[in-house]
């Protein structure tokens, strides 16, 4: 999002000089010859290889050098069009910023619903390419056909007042929405579903309030600043909670009604049309501080602060800026009732969310509370377990007491599938492990076995070997791989593994570039002949076991699953589902003679499987 807000700004600053300084018939000809020379990009290179001592820069810098040009032209077709239109008609143009805010969801619906499901990789890039064609016709039928000569028009200058307000506005609507997005895609996977929802409603909110007629009912004026606020103190309340229906439909809400107001309020400040070209472009500038600030700003910031009230309180903050910036003179002036109401929530925003947010870190007793560009984390201790969250979402948990620390516990106690595994194999050698975690698994290892551990994020290594024991006091002493794991193990020398365990999570999404056929087909050339390979696809919302199951077909291996539930929780022990692949036909019968471990019916599978280049959420989704 940074990048893209970015290249906004740049395009949106470009269109402001051109349309104040270069006459129209002539750059047009000149924008259409760019937009040709930006085919030389296609189709997109996109590197792999990503510095993980600077994620963000390393990865700006991949999108400016590979598709920065394009980007560029494209940014600049909303303001230039309606400067266009607004010199040949001579009309208000505002209601085209509607228009192409509903093109947006139009195309953001159909690529989730419509586009990834039907289409490979490959097939996106060449439709997308084809429409880019389309999109330069359309430019041509589009561009002034007539000389527009540059008149200076001396109008009063817009009031610094004014273009902050428009910033910190749109700040605010983005900054929002960047908010919910980044705690619902923590909790449940960065895949195009998830973050669709709240940047259709961040859309929808612009649509509304910038079409020829807005829609902004009365009643819902009266309320809004209130359900702001009340929505705002219940989601601090129940940050960190997990991602129940409610607690959806609470950020939802919220979002809809903060960026009904910021936008209605844009709206209705909005300048004549011959300034409309710097009106967008403080939308735009607001857009990019409010992307810096959830980008950069908070994991810089606040990288001593491990849960995700931050964001709200982020995004609360320029909202109340706001407030404050246009009652200013009011309140400087006349001090009115709305003015002073406007001054009490915003404070009350500010001190509700801080109240609330240390409220609940007083109940959880953090030991230790972060967050880095993979997001916030923290440690806490609760009845004798020493508890490491990523989000909202449990990663690993060992017993404080010393004579049982020893014990693997959540995903991998002793009586899940994979303490049954391990405790009826006994001639494995060398194992492989994708994802680190607290290091759990290594209490599984025994003397004269080798181990090598894959874990992208330098800082999870950090917590597991200094708040917890399971590396310490394992008979191994692992080889630690810092980096994405199925790159790294790309050097690794062929037929290396007797056991591959795929363990790496996001929060509580599995990385979907380690369940494609390409990378099954990497992790059996790691494997001995007789290897194995079990994935922990232990997940609230989504079912792998089926695109496991098209993956195991696809490659003619035999299969088994299991899914092992507990009725109680308070004994370390957590619901875990596993699949695991072999081609040993002796492992397999073994471990399906206890009865725990089954196959899945293959004509009942109608999933396709998944490639690097193909991937459908939608039809992992266990409510399907």
């Amino acid at each position: 999002m940074l990048f893209f807000t970015s290249m906004i700004f740049f395009s949106y600053f470009a269109t402001n000089i051109i349309s104040k300084k270069i006459n129209q018939k002539k750059y047009a000809i000149a924008h259409i010859f760019l937009l040709i020379v930006a085919t030389a990009f296609f189709p997109f290179n996109i590197s792999e290889n990503v510095q993980l001592q600077r994620p963000i820069v390393s990865i700006l810098t991949t999108l400016f050098v590979s598709m920065g040009l394009p980007f560029f032209l494209l940014g600049m077709t909303n303001p230039l069009l309606q400067d266009w239109f607004h010199k040949i008609q001579d009309k208000e143009s505002h209601f085209l910023f509607s228009a192409s805010n509903i093109g947006s969801l139009l195309g953001l619906l159909s690529y989730p619903l419509l586009i990834a499901p039907l289409l490979s990789l490959n097939q996106q890039i060449n439709l997308w390419c084809t429409g880019y064609v389309f999109y330069i016709i359309g430019i041509i039928t589009c561009r002034p056909k007539k000389s527009l000569e540059v008149i200076e028009v001396k109008e009063e200058p817009i009031p610094f007042r004014s273009k902050l307000y428009w910033v910190l506005l749109s700040a605010t609507g983005l900054a929002l929405m960047l908010a919910i997005t980044n705690i619902i895609t923590a909790e449940m996977g960065s895949i195009p579903l998830l973050w669709t929802i709240p940047l259709v409603i961040y859309l929808l909110t612009f649509i509304l309030n910038f079409k020829q007629v807005p829609f902004y009912p009365a009643s819902l004026r009266k309320i809004a600043r209130m359900l702001i606020f009340g929505l705002a103190v219940i989601l601090l309340v129940l940050e960190n909670k997990g991602t129940s229906l409610l607690f959806l439909a609470l950020q939802y809400l919220i979002l809809f009604f903060g960026c009904m107001f910021c936008h209605r309020k844009l709206y209705l400040d909005r300048p004549k049309s011959g300034e409309l070209t710097s009106f967008y472009l403080y939308l735009s500038l607001g857009g990019g501080i409010g992307s810096l600030f959830m980008s950069v700003g908070i994991p810089i910031l606040g990288k001593d602060w491990g849960n995700t009230s931050l964001e709200y309180l982020v995004a609360l903050a320029l909202f109340a800026s706001a407030l404050l910036v246009k009652e200013f003179e009011q309140i400087k002036l006349t001090f009115s009732k709305q003015a002073l109401a406007s001054v009490i929530i915003a404070s009350l925003l500010i001190v509700c969310g801080i109240i609330g947010t240390k409220v609940l870190l007083k109940d959880q007793s953090p030991v230790l509370s972060f967050r880095n560009f993979y997001g916030p984390y923290r440690i806490v201790d609760s009845n004798g377990i020493r508890k490491f969250f990523h989000g909202a979402t449990l990663h690993g948990q060992q017993f404080l007491d010393k004579e049982r620390s020893k014990e693997p516990l959540l995903y991998f106690h002793p009586q899940s599938p994979i303490g049954e595994f391990f405790a009826t194999q006994t001639q494995i050698e060398s194992v492989g492990v994708l994802g680190m975690g607290i290091g759990s698994l290594t209490a599984y290892a025994r003397k004269g076995q080798h181990w090598d551990i894959y874990e992208i994020d330098p800082d999870v290594v950090a917590v597991a070997q200094s708040h917890f024991t399971h590396l310490k006091q394992g008979l191994v002493r692992p080889t630690i791989h810092i980096g994405d794991g199925r790159l790294n193990l790309q050097s690794k020398q062929d037929k290396s593994f007797d056991l591959l365990i795929m363990d790496a999570f996001s929060s509580d999404s599995v990385p979907t570039h380690l369940i494609t056929l390409e990378a099954m087909r990497l992790y059996l050339k790691k494997l001995k002949n007789d290897g194995v390979l079990i994935f922990n696809i232990s997940n609230r919302y989504l079912n792998l076991n089926k695109i496991l199951l098209s993956a195991a077909i696809k490659l003619n291996i035999p299969h088994l699953t299991q899914l092992k539930k507990f009725s109680d929780k308070r004994l370390g022990k957590s619901h875990s589902s596993w699949f695991l692949m072999s081609k040993n036909q002796k492992i397999i019968d073994q471990l399906k003679s206890k009865k725990s471990w089954t196959t899945m019916d293959p004509k009942k599978n109608k999933i396709r499987v998944w490639t690097d280049s193909y991937t459908n959420v939608l039809a992992a989704f266990k409510f399907f």
